[in-house]
């Protein structure tokens, strides 16, 4: 498989695949429910995908957490649903393959965001579609300064491949399995951050605090 032809000329959609159905053990409750400028975390993602032209969002949540679902309905933005993985326990790759799963016909690739990553912009969603659009794949990652992180784009034509993948890594585990079908972009700046812990936390926000004030 090359990377040629993946997305020219395509008149399908990209949708946004946004993973928040971790347990947060190490923060000491789900990541994706944790407040940061007045919202959850989750919320984070889901407006670098909006911004970035994605649609449909869909967040993929943990297992008994069918109670959050309907809260998403009244967020606003277009497009956006949530589902349940009742297997999240067994990994992230099968809460990737539920986001795949609940992807519509017309769409020609999906975008992985995570939602224990705010720093994750629209303009950085935007360079990896367009790159796609551009005949990039079947795999497009935003790269900051030569390092490759989120958001990740796979093409439908690799699909097949998530839904066999396994574990608790997801797109990771593809990228290592097939190096060769990756494309990165180079977006600049600093990779996203990882928010793993309280710690963690608070070093974002202590963060967002010295931009906004500069």
């Amino acid at each position: 498989m090359t990377a040629a032809g993946f997305g020219a000329g395509r008149a399908g959609s990209i949708g946004a695949i946004v993973l928040a159905a971790g347990e947060g053990r190490r923060f000491g409750q789900p990541k994706a429910f944790i407040t940061v400028d007045g919202g959850w975390l989750v919320r984070r993602a889901i407006e670098a995908a909006a911004a970035g032209g994605l649609r449909p969002i869909v967040v993929v949540l943990g297992a008994g957490k069918e109670d959050r679902v309907p809260a998403f309905a009244s967020i606003g933005f277009d497009g956006l649903r949530a589902v349940v993985n009742p297997d999240s326990p067994a990994g992230a790759a099968t809460s990737l393959r539920a986001g795949v799963q609940a992807m519509g016909t017309d769409v020609d690739a999906a975008v992985i965001l995570l939602a224990d990553q705010p720093d994750v912009s629209g303009e950085a969603v935007r360079a990896v579609t367009a790159a796609f659009h551009a005949g990039a794949g079947p795999i497009v990652q935003a790269s900051y300064g030569g390092v490759p992180s989120h958001p990740t784009l796979l093409a439908r034509t690799i699909w097949p491949e998530v839904m066999q993948l396994t574990g608790d890594e997801g797109a990771r585990q593809l990228i290592r399995m097939h190096p060769e079908w990756r494309h990165t972009v180079e977006v600049g700046g600093q990779p996203p951050m990882d928010i793993d812990t309280p710690a963690d936390l608070t070093r974002w926000n202590a963060g967002a605090q010295d931009a906004t004030e500069r």
